[in-house]
């Protein structure tokens, strides 16, 4: 995806340090970046300001993070979703890929890590 296109992204997560962590990597990279908790927020957010990026953990919902994705899916097809996940969580990646996922950023991530997967440098994890 074309940087210049790629302007709003949306962090969806419980916890907070996550939350101010990112915000401070997509800040620092030149984005606008609007952070949500979980659940019917993530969503709203989503159907009112059609970011062109959704970040989130799978942890992101009540139940799992692919309920939001699935969500989504339904408002837009066109909005890049990574899917936030533990380190060697390899049965949630190919549940989040199969859910509709672009891509995976697995914890601890690193802030060219980040960088790269919103700005497309990095391939889908799935192509």
């Amino acid at each position: 995806m074309n940087r210049e296109k790629l302007q709003l992204i949306l962090v969806v997560d419980r916890d907070g340090e996550t939350l101010s962590s990112l915000y401070s990597i997509l800040d620092s990279g030149g984005y606008l970046v609007a952070t949500v908790h979980p659940g019917i927020n993530a969503l709203r957010y989503v159907a009112e300001h059609k970011p062109d990026c959704v970040i989130a953990a799978k942890e992101a919902t009540s139940r799992t993070g692919l309920d939001l994705i699935g969500g989504i899916r339904r408002i837009s097809s066109d909005i890049r979703i990574i899917q936030l996940l533990s380190s060697g969580d390899q049965a949630g990646a190919a549940e989040a890929l199969e859910s509709g996922a672009h891509q995976l950023l697995f914890r601890p991530y690193t802030r060219d890590e980040v960088l790269g997967l919103v700005e497309g440098s990095y391939p889908a994890a799935h192509e």
